[in-house]
């Protein structure tokens, strides 16, 4: 009867130590997706001077991140929407960035925290709309940043801020390269 019974033990504890080993790799998935959105703010001289005719917009951000938790390092993809109204009467109503990047993200050893840096490459879609006239381009651009992760059971939250600087410029019409810093929050699954 006894080794029945310990039999029985081990038969549950083996189940469960299996169950909970399945939901544990399940967490440690390399692949995760994830939404963010926040602030954009214009900096710099960019699309008719950066700040002092673009208001602070606001962006959404999909994400698919693959990491392992055994390597500080991983990769990140991204696919992004920038808003920005414009500032007085500058004959422009709104800017747009539509962009998609790829980043290496490297995790800082941190007791109690999970800091990270990012950075990476993109294409950026540049719009700029009045009622009467609609440009558009895409160009090539840089970013880098940094951010801090916060696990939780089954997801994480993140925040991070990084800067972006597309390679914009046309000597011809007086138009220099264009930067904005996004202040992002999200979560990641």
């Amino acid at each position: 009867m006894l080794k029945r019974s310990l039999l029985g033990v081990a038969a549950l504890s083996a189940a469960l130590v299996g169950g909970a080993a399945s939901a544990n790799a399940q967490q440690m998935s390399p692949v995760h997706f994830g939404v963010s959105a926040g602030a954009s703010i214009p900096t710099g001289s960019g699309w008719g001077s950066g700040e002092k005719f673009w208001n602070t917009g606001y962006n959404v951000t999909g994400l698919v991140s693959l990491s392992s938790p055994t390597m500080p390092a991983g990769l990140r993809g991204e696919v992004m929407y920038h808003s920005f109204g414009a500032k007085n009467n500058t004959g422009v109503d709104d800017a747009h960035i539509l962009a998609g990047t790829l980043n290496a993200v490297v995790q800082v050893p941190a007791s109690g925290l999970n800091p990270y840096v990012i950075g990476g490459a993109g294409a950026y879609n540049l719009k700029a709309a009045s009622s009467d006239v609609s440009d558009s381009r895409t160009k090539f651009g840089l970013n880098g940043g940094l951010g801090l992760k916060f696990n939780l059971s089954g997801f994480s939250t993140f925040a991070e801020s990084r800067f972006h600087y597309v390679f914009d410029k046309d000597s011809d019409v007086g138009r220099p390269n264009l930067a904005f810093v996004p202040i992002n929050f999200g979560l990641v699954f």
